[in-house]
């Protein structure tokens, strides 16, 4: 039998597929500083995160909330005189020493503006002395800008003297032309009985702009009158006017001639007879897109001057470099 070779006392045994301590521990260790690292950065992603908050906060205006009562009181008050109880309104001596009672007739909170609350009101005065005439104002009140932005800022036209008739509620209405401007579309009536003298509507067009309040378009709203006869037997008095308007007109200079004028001499002065009007102007807007105002398409249909109008519709569209609409003289007032 053969012997084992016997190994030598300094020789030290082999350990296979056995790993050293050293290689059992570096890759935890890197994980342990990689974790470490990562906690690290997280903690200053949140740190600056937290002090963006904090700057963004303190440059971002507060935001204004208006006391829709408080204001209005206040407003009217300055620009009105004082409050009276009896006659619940604003009594306001105002052109030609007139005496109006004025009161709110409108108000309107769009969503909020840049800075906070944005108030939009209407008043309308009516003459204490029962006698034809009108007043009326528009009114915005805002946030103030970025520097002062907790200071509420006033724009408006109080002391607009328009129309024979005071303005009414439903003759306001209130809307949104583009992104950024709203509007008011005022019914304004010149004449009172249509069988007394014609009676006008005009629709006057009202916004905020920079420092005050534009006029951004007037156009016709409707046109009323009444001969108080027929249409038709008013048509055929007309026709009998003009045609001896014309005879008139086209006369000779001769002695019998001469006599044919004195006939008509008592006549020189007379307006034209009457004839029937019942015109409507309508008018709608396209959908608010963007910062520029919408363009109005506004018709007409009716009679005028006894004879039906064959319906049109007109587009009228937003000058921007002026603020206004671009009226075809055949609709302004």
């Amino acid at each position: 039998m053969s012997e084992l070779p016997e190994k030598s006392p300094h020789e030290k045994p082999v350990l296979e597929n056995t790993p050293s301590i050293s290689s059992r521990t570096a890759p935890t260790r890197h994980w342990f500083r990689y974790a470490v690292y990562a906690m690290a950065l997280l903690g200053a992603l949140l740190v600056v995160f937290a002090i963006s908050l904090i700057v963004i906060g303190r440059m971002r205006p507060k935001h204004v909330s208006i006391d829709e009562t408080e204001i209005i009181d206040s407003v009217m008050s300055r620009a009105y005189g004082k409050y009276s109880d009896e006659h619940k309104g604003w009594l306001f001596v105002g052109r030609g020493n007139r005496t109006y009672l004025v009161r709110v007739i409108q108000q309107a909170k769009p969503e909020d503006g840049p800075n906070g609350d944005e108030l939009y009101f209407v008043a309308s005065g009516t003459p204490m002395d029962g006698m034809p005439g009108a007043l009326y104002g528009v009114f915005h009140v805002q946030a103030g800008d970025k520097s002062d932005a907790e200071k509420l800022v006033e724009i408006s036209s109080p002391y607009r003297y328009e129309g024979d008739q005071p303005v009414t509620p439903e003759k306001v209405h209130f809307e949104a032309l583009s992104e950024n401007v709203w509007a008011w579309v005022i019914k304004v009536q010149y004449g009172l009985d249509p069988k007394m003298s014609s009676v006008q509507i005009n629709n006057v067009v009202l916004a905020p702009h920079e420092n005050s309040i534009a006029l951004l378009a007037t156009f016709k709203a409707s046109l009323e009158t009444d001969p108080g006869i027929d249409c038709g037997d008013a048509n055929n008095q007309y026709q009998t006017w003009l045609k001896q308007s014309n005879e008139l007109n086209t006369v000779s200079t001769t002695p019998i001639a001469n006599e044919q004028t004195s006939e008509y001499e008592d006549n020189e002065g007379d307006q034209d007879p009457v004839r029937c009007d019942k015109v409507r102007w309508t008018y709608r807007t396209d959908p608010v897109a963007g910062t520029i105002p919408v363009p109005l398409r506004i018709t007409a249909k009716g009679m005028k001057d006894g004879a039906m109008l064959e319906e049109k519709t007109w587009k009228v569209v937003f000058d921007n470099k002026h603020f206004i609409y671009n009226v075809p003289g055949e609709l302004a007032k």
